[in-house]
């Protein structure tokens, strides 16, 4: 049964900077931003940044759907289900590049999801 008092809606600032894990429990980035789809009004992807390099100086960025990660063990963490070594052989996204469709669109066969605006 829905409990209608509890939140079921998240603040994106509190997404940001949210650990990231593979499902080995290994941290390996974290949730750098969500892009927003202005046609959509929906949120498109999560910006997620691998590495942890200090000032986020050398980390990679990819375009991941937000429906990819799954919840932590505490509820404030997130699980992804990729390694480490495939994420350091992945082309990563240039932030100063705008998201394409095709893009956006890889992201989401990359992890075998069907995207949103095809629902």
């Amino acid at each position: 049964m829905w409990d209608l008092d509890e939140p079921v809606y998240l603040q994106v600032d509190i997404i940001r900077d949210t650990r990231v894990f593979d499902n080995k429990g290994v941290q390996i980035g974290k949730i750098d931003d969500l892009l927003i789809d202005r046609e959509n009004n929906r949120v498109a992807c999560a910006v997620f940044s691998f590495g942890a390099h200090l000032l986020g100086l050398g980390n990679k960025y990819f375009v991941i759907p937000l429906e990819a990660f799954k919840y932590g063990q505490h509820g404030d963490d997130y699980v992804l289900d990729i390694d480490k070594e495939t994420l350091e052989k992945e082309e990563d996204f240039d932030r100063n590049e705008p998201l394409t469709q095709t893009k956006l669109f890889e992201a989401y066969k990359q992890y075998k999801l069907k995207p949103y605006w095809e629902k």
